[in-house]
């Protein structure tokens, strides 16, 4: 059943069940979750396709995920600090108003587990390969590594997965648009692999770097993990 929600344009993808910081500060917004708020109504996540966050006129992709506020801080000026959690993927139907905010008509993404054999010999892969990710990531920042539950069902993993994954937003719309978890893991594992191998090659190159400091500069500036 579709129905018409406020959506939020924004550069970045929420999966379900990702917590989601949010800094509200444009009029439009402040608007918009007030509304939100008194209502206690959720409002759509939605990569942007074309466009800024700041100022109007962004043409987002079709397919976001509902958030649901589940704390506020309000700051002075109307602004807010937000915590949201990603709830359910849909599809704009239509977009039915774009003054002071975007709204539109969605539908909830059909989902399915979709081809299941030798699915789980993909999971235990997934498992694998995204423990290291965490450990890889957790020496890149120099920082505790993260200790997430992957004992869950195959959606929720990948979305986990999805959400974690240091990789760029339209790979990570494309999770996202996937209906089928099975698809969805099997690709992340391609994407694991990819992934673990070029940030291991960094690290190395960064430890390499901190003995010969190159005449251009900082190298850990000039490399790209992607």
């Amino acid at each position: 059943m579709s129905r018409d929600i406020p959506l939020f344009p924004l550069g970045l993808v929420l999966f379900p069940n990702q917590l989601l910081p949010l800094h509200i500060f444009e009029d439009r917004y402040k608007r918009m979750i007030g509304e939100c708020l008194e209502e206690d109504t959720e409002f759509g996540v939605v990569l942007i396709k074309q466009g800024r966050e700041v100022g109007g006129g962004a043409v987002p992709f079709t397919v976001g995920t509902t958030a649901k506020i589940v704390n506020v801080e309000r700051l002075p000026e109307g602004r807010m600090n937000l915590q949201v959690m990603g709830q359910e993927p849909f599809r704009v139907v239509n977009v039915t108003q774009q003054d002071p905010y975007m709204r539109g008509e969605i539908e909830p993404l059909e989902r399915d587990v979709g081809e299941t054999e030798g699915l789980d010999s993909v999971i235990a892969s997934v498992k694998e390969q995204f423990s290291a990710h965490l450990g890889i990531l957790a020496r890149l920042s120099e920082r505790e590594r993260v200790n997430l539950d992957l004992d869950q069902d195959a959606e929720s993993l990948s979305y986990l997965v999805a959400s974690v994954l240091a990789i760029q937003m339209p790979e990570k719309q494309e999770l996202l648009e996937l209906t089928q978890a099975g698809k969805r893991l099997r690709r992340e594992a391609t994407l694991l692999n990819r992934e673990n191998r070029a940030l291991q090659a960094f690290l190395y190159l960064r430890k390499t770097a901190k003995k010969v400091q190159p005449v251009g500069g900082n190298l850990q500036d000039r490399i790209s993990p992607n």
